[in-house]
């Protein structure tokens, strides 16, 4: 009887010294996903930092449509990447009538004419901030006197 409790016992340590194997691998290779997921969204938000401090917009002129409440901007993008202007403020209210050229692309060294509605009256010896967001979050700020 001696005989098979101690091959009970030598099963038991091996069927544990399984389990706690298992465990470890179960460990480790969540430790090393989780810190190679860790290091892929640093290096990604490192990109977008790096090409966000590249990128550079500002607003070039500022004309009134001479319709309603329109104006009509002119962006220069003097940044190395390609970019686009996603939002307009003028006084601090975003615009939400464009007519043409939110979000289209701006090239590199390049032009683009941004037409749009004021969200505020326009009137004319007043003087009106108009702030353009890039797709980065690049923000450029141009004081404009009717």
């Amino acid at each position: 009887m001696r005989e098979r409790l101690g091959l009970s016992e030598l099963y038991a340590s091996l069927i544990l010294l399984i389990i706690v194997s298992s465990m470890g691998v179960v460990v480790y290779s969540y430790t090393v996903e989780t810190t190679m997921s860790y290091e892929q969204h640093i290096i990604e938000e490192e990109t977008r930092e790096s090409k966000r401090i590249l990128e550079r917009v500002t607003i070039s002129s500022v004309l009134d449509a001479g319709i309603d409440n329109n104006i009509n901007i002119t962006v220069y993008n003097y940044g190395q990447f390609d970019t686009s202007i996603v939002e307009v403020y003028v006084n601090n209210m975003i615009v939400n009538n464009y007519n043409n050229g939110q979000s289209e692309k701006i090239d590199s060294l390049g032009l683009k004419k941004i037409s749009f509605e004021s969200p505020v009256p326009l009137i004319i010896d007043e003087q009106y901030t108009i702030i353009v967001v890039s797709q980065r979050g690049i923000t450029d700020t141009y004081i404009w006197k009717r």
